[in-house]
């Protein structure tokens, strides 16, 4: 049962909460000057009470490769605990695994802790519930909820599970490996980069990296205008139709 009453109803002492923050389809910022942890705990509570009072429970919670991913995990998952939320911990995983999750795991949300394509100091939070995008309006009454102090409270609880494998099964069940040539990667931009030998394995496929992946951004600058240089320089590298380009959230294909 949700407990109201006046240590609840107030954001975290030292909350500091930046507006611009919110943004239409995630929250984020810039870690050091945006993300204590008073404001990342609260946004963990806002979400947790989002999704209990929509009647859900459990929350599959995963990040990207930053240096900061840990630690901004680690407060969210106490915050979304506070309101009584079941956390499933799982891991280090490209922004897709967290969708997958949904689709694999009796949950009724999702959180990928993400920076996505900005430098190295930012990060934030991509939120999903009941197999969909949190966003627009939806983000903006969390953070009314910080304003307000209007939290739910309960014992949460907080668990592990690896989704890598079955990921990894379900890539192999829907793409043949007959269908994909060797593969010459990029690597090095994104959190696909730690699964990225394992997936392609998987697929019975030849990996040879042309840069090593690091937590640290960017390998190279993800700027629009330079976009069809670096594309064209893979596919130099690779000699082959394909190649791979990513950021800590998604996979570049061609530009036209």
């Amino acid at each position: 049962m949700s407990a109201r009453g006046p240590e609840r109803n107030k954001p975290k002492e030292g909350s500091h909460l930046k507006e611009y923050i919110f943004r239409m389809y995630d929250i984020r910022g810039v870690v050091e000057e945006d993300f204590p942890q008073p404001v990342v705990h609260d946004l963990g509570r806002a979400f947790g009470t989002f999704v209990r009072r929509q009647g859900g429970q459990t929350i599959a919670l995963s990040g990207d490769i930053r240096l900061t991913t840990p630690k901004l995990k680690a407060w969210y998952a106490a915050g979304l605990q506070s309101t009584g939320i079941e956390v499933i911990d799982i891991g280090i995983l490209p922004t897709p695994a967290n969708y997958f999750s949904m689709f694999h795991m009796d949950v009724d949300g999702a959180v990928q802790i993400t920076g996505s394509h900005n430098p190295p100091d930012f990060n934030g939070f991509k939120m999903s519930y009941k197999r969909g995008a949190v966003y627009g309006d939806q983000i903006v009454a969390q953070m009314e909820l910080i304003n307000k102090g209007d939290f739910e409270t309960g014992e949460g609880s907080l668990r592990e599970v690896d989704i890598l494998a079955p990921y990894l099964d379900m890539l192999q069940e829907k793409i043949p490996p007959a269908a994909w040539p060797d593969r010459r990667s990029s690597g090095g931009l994104a959190s696909t980069s730690p699964n990225y030998t394992a997936m392609w394995m998987a697929l019975s496929r030849t990996i040879i990296p042309i840069r090593r992946w690091r937590r640290t951004w960017p390998t190279w600058w993800p700027r629009c205008a330079q976009a069809a240089t670096i594309w064209g320089s893979l596919m130099m590298a690779t000699q082959t139709g394909l190649g791979w380009w990513t950021t800590r959230a998604r996979s570049y294909p061609p530009i036209d």
